[in-house]
């Protein structure tokens, strides 16, 4: 993280966050879990009218590289939203908080972000996570891995994540 907007996180115990990519070959899935250490979690048991009075992730994927519009999902407190080019677009997320930690698990069917797109080595997806953080204090942060804000308006805002492999093992570790 370091595209902070708003309210800098004070130190690590106030917001830090990883993320982990993987995939799902049979279902044709790209998996992306979200890890958030924060120290004051608001997610109130009614839905918010407005995404920055609550804490939220969201997770952002173009296929087109800017040539076209790309996808937002977010799951902001009990709201999901899908924005962009995301007519036929199938995922889910799951979430789940403990004391100060909260974590995201996101699948999208990746034949859903464009016509016929498999998981096979030399797929590249525009791909950024970003965090919202409001805290008791009413602070907020909004914060990204990838530059800028407004990922769905413009290239240079998204990262790559390109699937590349040798040969596809099993859980055990053993070749398929």
């Amino acid at each position: 993280m370091g595209n902070s907007v708003r309210d800098a996180p004070l130190d690590d115990d106030d917001l830090s966050a990883a993320f982990r990519v993987g995939y799902d070959v049979s279902q044709n899935r790209l998996l992306v879990a979200v890890e958030i250490i924060d120290d004051s979690i608001v997610i109130p048991d009614q839905p918010s009218d407005d995404w920055t009075h609550v804490d939220g992730c969201e997770l952002y994927l173009d296929v087109t590289h800017g040539q076209g519009s790309g996808v937002q999902l977010a799951r902001w407190g009990a709201v999901m939203s899908v924005q962009g080019d995301a007519r036929e677009i199938r995922y889910g997320v799951e979430s789940s908080v403990r004391p100060r930690r909260r974590v995201y698990e996101w699948w999208v069917d990746v034949s859903t972000l464009g016509p016929g797109l498999q998981l096979e080595p030399g797929v590249d997806i525009g791909f950024d996570v970003a965090v919202e953080d409001r805290d008791a204090d009413n602070s907020f942060t909004w914060t990204s891995w990838g530059p800028r804000t407004q990922k769905l308006e413009g290239n240079r805002r998204l990262g790559d994540w390109t699937y590349e492999f040798e040969r596809a093992l099993t859980t055990s570790g053993d070749p398929a």
